[in-house]
């Protein structure tokens, strides 16, 4: 693995690309947790995840795994880990280049008794970086939205 500069949480925030998206799932925060902190079942909801292995520790901060992409993989360490609300990495590694840093952050905010919104937040500081940007967001914001669209499905939200 190459080394990626690990960045802290805050850091997302003033990312050189940055992309959010929102969904509403019709599935308590428990449920949709239940999915998010299953490391190995990303692959049967967040589309070109070919495998994701996790480390000694990964359910808390500084825990890490390793995430298969099929044209690379990339290490991550856990920033934050709040069961049922928050879920952030930062890379460490990856097998490509092309990335110098990236932070994501994943947060579910209760919508009542039996629903909730997750916020899925990605930043990176791509390698030819202000030549990337016009693409790079709108191109995370379609990713986004399709792991949201897949973690609803998966959980039937």
């Amino acid at each position: 693995m190459t080394p990626i500069t690990p960045q802290p949480l805050e850091w997302i925030d003033t990312a050189p690309v940055r992309a959010s998206r929102s969904r509403r799932i019709a599935q308590p925060p428990a449920v949709v947790w239940e999915a998010i902190a299953d490391h190995a079942g990303w692959t049967e909801w967040f589309p070109r995840l070919v495998a994701v292995t996790p480390g000694p520790v990964a359910d808390a901060v500084g825990g890490t795994r390793t995430v298969d992409l099929g044209a690379a993989a990339v290490e991550e360490e856990f920033l934050a880990w709040e069961p049922e609300r928050r879920f952030a990495f930062t890379v460490t590694g990856s097998t490509r280049p092309g990335l110098r840093s990236m932070v994501e952050d994943i947060r579910v905010t209760p919508d009542g008794d039996r629903a909730c919104t997750v916020t899925y937040t990605m930043g990176i500081d791509p390698v030819g970086g202000k030549l990337l940007r016009p693409v790079a967001a709108p191109l995370l914001r379609k990713v986004i939205s399709d792991g949201l669209a897949g973690l609803a499905g998966h959980v039937r939200g």
